[in-house]
């Protein structure tokens, strides 16, 4: 590659701070971060620590605490600026040569390359003598222990590009007893320090159990893995989103783009197009978003609504019809890989398939064997789905998706179905036309966008970091991605905190089985993206408002555009933690003249204020408790809000007042502190050595006193500083204590669960 021309730019990283070179190569800008350079540290890594993790699911906890005994509960860490002040913050200065392994375990996704050029750069910067191998042909090559040093030439002509052919891939799993064995035997043979795996929900759930059986066998490599899958299932609280999918989605909506843009042209085709993208509908989603064709079917909404294949059927040809009573007899369907196993009646067949694979029954012997109603249910699919269906799961357990023509199934069914309409009458529009395509490995192979480069690259030097930390079984994260690069956090995150126990059975004798892993994340319906998509749904079908994004882009107003399911999303776990920390840890400032002393133990409801005043020893006991009801009102009994109340709503501190001389008796006051006054509930007069006697006489109820002694109270008690101008202090002071008490009460709890 020739390039003509460069530019620097300097940015700070949550973490670290880089240099970015911007070199053009004809037309194409390729942001490419050099190096690492932190002339406040050196090389220093900083990483502060929080709580400690548990399960996503709490009701997985104790299966998945007794499966990795070694890796559950481990901590957060967050790798800090070199301006950062944390006090409590590891800082590591010496970084002595290490060997580290990398390895692509997982379908090519754009990007995957950057990866490991940004864990060469953070070796080579940290310790010029450290060595960076690649093995080569994926797990099978860590296997047979093939590898290849990476070098700065080697690494010069992958930068930036797209597939895995810098080291490849092959089977996608390290899960069997022999396979875990011969990992550790390839990491001790070759001393290797850190073993990085690069791939997605599978990979990592993977690397997980080898970072499991590496701690229990003592192995020194610790497992480091990487999110980087094209599918974009790879999301939780800590993963906001996984190297190649922004790729992916541009370059799939470009060619859904085009497609609509003929579409619109001829006037007479309807588009069925299939994604790739596995079982959960992220892609779909996103390109749906991004290019706006008239429909799209989500595995998830299928599943939710247990919509049938006829069912899906009458939806697109209604849609077809309406269309047609607009004049318009065009249109492009999107349709997710992973939609035949979201449809209830093909998954079921899918699933006795594999059960008779499981079972050794031969391909050609598995239709003569499948139950009655499955039977009748294989016969009515067309040739083309039977052979498909009929094909050897993949390693993970699951249909070959890729292989599987859903779209054209569908076209097929569509086609009849408006046809039978058409000669009932019921549909009076011209005849049904439908193009299918299948778009995958147009984009799978497709050089990475901007954001993948630098997401990826980003990746790599976290991954040095959490090496340096000497952190095993952790992925390493960045959040705030939706931000610019230099507001990214980076972070890591112990991959068994975000695996899940889900229950499936292959076979109708099979039994429930349980097994922690990381399992694809599906879209959620309730979240905001597809929010966005029933928002627009109806004017997407209706009014061909089709959106051309055109190719990727490097330079100009379009080269920083996000992914739109990303940026609408907030799981910026990171921030939200950071904003919490400084919350709880700001100190509440006095206001001038504030005459108590505060005591604030740890574990209590109530914070004390002290003071002396004119010989007595006046003692406060606020309590936590802040009344979030109000008052009802007349027409209120029943609890129910009526708008007219809201702004009557006013919170309530409780307060009981002690004042002592000496050793004789003393006053007590039970008053209530709002934003507008002072209330005194009651007074009482108590002894010093039997405070709490019931058989003491307490005097008269506070309201039933003269007039004038209830304002002389107060006045005492305004006197003494206990007003009504305290409420604003107090107010704030309890609320901030009562996060902290909360979330340490969460922190007890979850240790008592866990334990």
């Amino acid at each position: 590659m020739f390039v003509f021309s460069s530019s620097f730019s300097r940015f700070e990283i949550d973490g670290f701070s880089l240099c970015f070179e911007d070199s053009y190569a004809g037309d194409r800008l390729l942001v490419r971060v050099l190096f690492r350079v932190d002339r406040a540290g050196g090389t220093t890594v900083r990483v502060e620590f929080g709580d400690a993790t548990t399960a996503a699911d709490p009701a997985s906890g104790h299966v998945i605490s007794q499966n990795f005994p070694h890796t559950y509960g481990q901590p957060l860490a967050h790798f800090l600026r070199a301006t950062a002040k944390v006090p409590d913050a590891q800082i590591i200065t010496e970084h002595p040569a290490i060997r580290v392994g990398v390895v692509f375990s997982g379908r090519q996704s754009p990007g995957g390359h950057n990866v490991i050029w940004g864990l060469y750069d953070a070796i080579k910067a940290h310790n010029c003598n450290s060595t960076l191998l690649g093995f080569v042909g994926g797990t099978e090559g860590l296997f047979a222990q093939k590898t290849l040093e990476i070098t700065d030439d080697i690494l010069s002509t992958y930068k930036n590009q797209g597939g895995y052919d810098l080291l490849g891939r092959t089977k996608d799993q390290i899960r069997t007893t022999e396979q875990v064995n011969a990992a550790m035997t390839a990491c001790q043979a070759l001393k290797l320090d850190g073993l990085v795996i690069i791939g997605g929900v599978t990979s990592n759930t993977d690397a997980a159990q080898l970072a499991e059986t590496f701690a229990e066998s003592q192995c020194p490599t610790k497992v480091v893995g990487v999110p980087v899958t094209l599918n974009g299932d790879l999301k939780n609280q800590f993963v906001e989103t996984n190297v190649g999918f922004d790729t992916i989605c541009k370059v799939n909506s470009q060619l859904i783009s085009n497609v609509c843009t003929d579409a619109l042209s001829a006037e007479k085709y309807y588009y069925f197009i299939r994604l790739m993208g596995r079982k959960a509908s992220h892609v779909a989603l996103e390109c749906t978003l991004q290019s706006h064709p008239n429909m799209v079917i989500l595995g998830e909404e299928v599943a939710a609504s247990k919509l049938t294949i006829f069912d899906i059927t009458k939806q697109i040809c209604d849609a077809v019809q309406a269309r047609a009573e607009k004049d318009k007899y065009h249109g492009v369907i999107l349709i997710p890989e992973g939609l035949v196993e979201s449809i209830p009646e093909l998954y079921a067949l899918l699933q006795e398939i594999h059960g008779l694979h499981l079972q050794g029954v031969s391909t050609e012997n598995i239709p003569s064997q499948l139950s009655p109603w499955a039977s009748a249910l294989f016969e009515f699919l067309p040739p083309f789905l039977r052979r498909q269906l009929l094909l050897h799961p993949e390693s993970d357990d699951s249909a070959q998706l890729s292989q599987i023509e859903t779209e054209k199934l569908l076209a097929q069914l569509v086609e009849k179905e408006m046809n039978k309409r058409l000669k009932e009458g019921t549909y009076k529009g011209k005849k049904f036309n439908a193009i299918c395509h299948f778009f995958g490995y147009q984009a799978r192979g497709s050089l990475p966008s901007k954001f993948d480069c630098d997401y990826a690259y980003v990746l790599g030097h976290v991954c040095y970091h959490i090496l340096a930390a000497h952190l095993n079984g952790y992925m390493a994260t960045i959040t705030n991605l939706k931000n610019p690069v230099n507001k990214w956090r980076c972070g890591a995150a112990p991959i068994v905190a975000m695996m899940t126990v889900k229950r499936w059975s292959r076979g109708p004798a099979a039994s429930l089985i349980g097994k922690p892993a990381v399992h694809p994340a599906t879209v959620d319906l309730k979240g905001k993206a597809f929010e966005l998509l029933r928002h627009n749904a109806s004017s997407f079908l209706m009014d061909d408002i089709y959106r051309n994004l055109g190719p990727l882009q490097f330079d100009g107003p379009g080269a920083d555009a996000k992914a739109i399911t990303l940026c609408v999303e907030d799981q910026d776990y990171m921030g939200r933690i950071k904003l919490l920390k400084e919350y709880l840890d700001k100190e509440v400032e006095l206001p001038d003249g504030f005459p108590f002393e505060i005591i604030d133990n740890p574990g209590d409801q109530t914070v004390i204020l002290k003071r002396e005043f004119a010989g007595e020893n006046i003692q406060v006991t606020v309590f936590m408790n802040i009344d979030a009801e109000g008052d009802l009102g007349e027409n209120d009994e029943d609890g129910t809000e009526d708008d007219s109340n809201e702004s009557s709503f006013q919170p309530t501190i409780s307060l009981v007042v002690s004042i002592k001389k000496g050793e004789g008796p003393f006053l007590e006051f039970s008053c209530n502190l709002n934003a507008d006054e002072l209330e005194i509930e009651s007074m009482a007069m108590k002894k010093h050595d039997a405070p709490d006697d019931q058989a003491a006489y307490q005097g008269p109820d506070f309201s039933d006193l003269d007039e004038n002694l209830q304002k002389a109270l107060h006045k005492y008690l305004e006197v003494r500083g206990i007003k009504g101008s305290l409420f604003d202090f107090l107010h704030e002071y309890m609320m901030n204590k009562d996060e902290k008490e909360y979330l340490a009460w969460l922190r007890n709890l979850k240790e008592f669960v866990g334990k």
